[in-house]
């Protein structure tokens, strides 16, 4: 499993289900507010009417009985005024499903920006940078000082510009290193950014759901109060991210690159490193659409604040790299003999002479 795989947030790919989840508690919150509010006490005609009981099931997922009154004699209605109240009961249903399914159509577009990038690619491109990170800031070395130790007996003009070259390549390893580092670091914060950010979605529309529910079970008991928990979402960045891996000169990181970067990668597994608390009262339904709204909007907020602190970071990483050596060093200077001919019988350049 892929390090991305495993800090994938918890039920990330069940949105979904979590978004029909909270659509359907919200609708049934709505339905319940607007029937105790359309038959409730305050539609009890004054002195001297002649009354009658009527009794309806509000709610499916916490049904209760919700016994009313209403005249004997009204003006209006079809004269069946049992008729009158199943009508009107699966008006407010549909009114309640239309507004719920406007709420959710409307919350779903901004959870669009944590569709891309995707943490898998991300992860894999950084756990390949890593690696090259440390083939180029060890093993070159290693092979070039093996193999200038198998020529000891070469010399001319060939042999000259080999080491010119060998030299260049060592310097322009350096480079190419420090870059995989910093780029691969920079991407692996990016899919720590994006989790969290995704982790923090579910767990508002988890925790939306619960006190969603909640609050269908106080109107089934005849109470109605606001639930005054906190939400944990992730934090916006507290340190750089380049602080979690140790960057040393040349390149290289202490126990490898790529371990360094599996490490960033391995920070969240279906949690949060760093959270933050967010209120969330909710008493009612446009209370809780209200609070998704704002709360998302933290997320992403928290989410920008991470990638572009990792932007920063590495655009000023490159720069710093660049202006030790310029782009020239990035690759190995081009030795003499390479514009000179070579004999194609002996593979030797016709400046070399035989050891």
């Amino acid at each position: 499993m892929s390090p991305a795989r495993r800090m994938k947030s918890a039920d990330w790919d069940d949105l979904p289900r979590l978004l029909q989840r909270v659509g359907d508690l919200l609708v049934e919150l709505h339905f319940v507010d607007a029937a105790i509010e359309h038959f409730g006490p305050d539609l009890v005609l004054g002195q001297g009417d002649a009354t009658a009981t009527y009794t309806v099931t509000l709610g499916w997922t916490h049904p209760y009985a919700h016994t009313f009154v209403r005249p004997v004699i009204s003006l209006g209605g079809s004269g069946d005024r049992a008729a009158d109240v199943r009508r009107e009961l699966d008006d407010l249903v549909a009114t309640s499903r239309a507004w719920g399914s406007a709420q959710v159509a409307d919350f779903v577009p901004g959870l669009q920006s944590l569709v891309t990038p995707d943490p898998d690619a991300l992860a894999a491109a950084a756990v390949t940078l890593g690696s090259i990170g440390d083939l180029l800031g060890g093993s070159v070395d290693t092979d070039l000082a093996s193999l200038n130790a198998s020529l000891s007996h070469w010399y001319g003009d060939a042999k000259d510009g080999f080491v010119e070259l060998s030299g260049g390549l060592s310097t322009s390893r350096e480079l190419q290193a420090e870059l995989a580092a910093t780029i691969g670091v920079a991407s692996a914060g990016a899919v720590v950014a994006v989790c969290t950010a995704r982790t923090s979605v579910v767990h508002l529309l988890v925790e939306t759901a619960r006190r969603l529910d909640l609050q269908l079970q106080e109107r089934a008991n005849r109470q109605t109060q606001t639930t005054l928990d906190v939400l944990r979402i992730a934090a916006p960045a507290s340190s750089s991210i380049f602080s979690l891996v140790s960057l040393v000169p040349g390149g290289a990181v202490l126990g490898g690159i790529a371990a360094g970067i599996s490490s960033i990668l391995g920070l969240v597994v279906d949690q949060l490193p760093d959270t933050e608390t967010v209120d969330l009262p909710i008493s009612s339904a446009p209370t809780a659409v209200g609070l998704l709204h704002s709360v998302r909007s933290r997320i992403l907020d928290n989410r920008d604040t991470q990638l572009d602190e990792a932007r920063e970071q590495t655009t000023g990483r490159i720069q710093r790299v660049l202006d030790a050596g310029g782009y020239a060093t990035l690759t190995p200077p081009r030795p003499e003999l390479a514009d000179h001919p070579v004999d194609a019988d002996s593979f030797h350049h016709s400046s070399s002479e035989s050891y």
